[in-house]
């Protein structure tokens, strides 16, 4: 599996003192449904919007959602859609005639379940401008404090090692890059075993009816099969 190019391959969040930390499961591009429950909880510029990555594809608005990338209040980590796209986007930049003979696009276009033709309206320069959000603003991991001693939550897209601490070393992620953005096992596993030095970790990738936690695992990405999206605070997270 290809390396990723992010300014910030591992991210830690501050505490939030002035508002409330949220998170949500894979948006794929459901740009406008993402924004109408934002409204219903009352979401203010003090707020955290926090996403498990696969912001793109399958969604009608997958740029609208690459976008919010550029708002001050949201965080991503990086998905297994958004590294597909940057290693099918240097073929569309560049315009050559075979792209679509490109390993790299049918690759991505397979995966996206007929979601994945979104970029081709879109000229060389939009889509750097794609690329350049995705690599300067997602990370592999992500840590967010509690405001609670020694207590954080942690946020990959699909799964994380035995001990949280290992993320933050640069090779460890470039080398289990694939682990951390496809992995399912860890979500299938009926008896998994808490990862240490994190008090929590929230993931998306797999499609689930409701909010499944197994361990100290927390899954969420509900939108393709209830429909609806499901956006939980950080009280409500540790609640459960």
């Amino acid at each position: 599996m290809s390396e990723v190019n992010l300014a910030v391959p591992y991210r830690e969040l501050p505490f939030n003192k002035q508002g409330t930390d949220y998170f949500v499961g894979d948006i794929h591009g459901c740009y406008h449904l993402l924004l109408e429950q934002l409204k219903q909880l009352n979401f203010s510029d003090n707020d955290r919007l926090i996403a498990m990555g696969d912001l793109i594809d399958r969604g009608r608005d997958s740029a609208l959602c690459l976008r919010l990338l550029e708002q001050p209040w949201f965080f991503s980590v990086l998905g297994n859609h958004e590294h597909m796209f940057l290693q099918a986007c240097e073929v569309h930049i560049k315009g050559a005639e075979h792209c679509y003979d490109s390993e790299a696009i049918h690759f991505w276009y397979r995966h996206c379940l007929n979601g994945g033709d979104w970029l081709g309206q879109y000229t060389g320069d939009e889509i750097r401008v794609f690329k350049t959000l995705i690599e300067q603003h997602c990370s592999l991991a992500l840590s967010v404090e509690t405001g609670v001693a020694k207590q954080k939550l942690g946020v990959t897209h699909a799964a994380v090692p035995d001990d949280w601490q290992k993320l933050k070393s640069n090779d460890y992620l470039l080398a289990n890059l694939k682990a951390l953005l496809w992995d399912r096992r860890q979500f299938q596993n009926d008896r998994p075993k808490a990862s240490k030095n994190i008090a929590l970790t929230v993931h998306g990738h797999n499609a689930c009816q409701a909010v499944i936690k197994k361990a100290n695992r927390v899954y969420i990405d509900t939108r393709q099969r209830s429909g609806r999206f499901t956006i939980l605070s950080l009280p409500q997270l540790f609640a459960l």
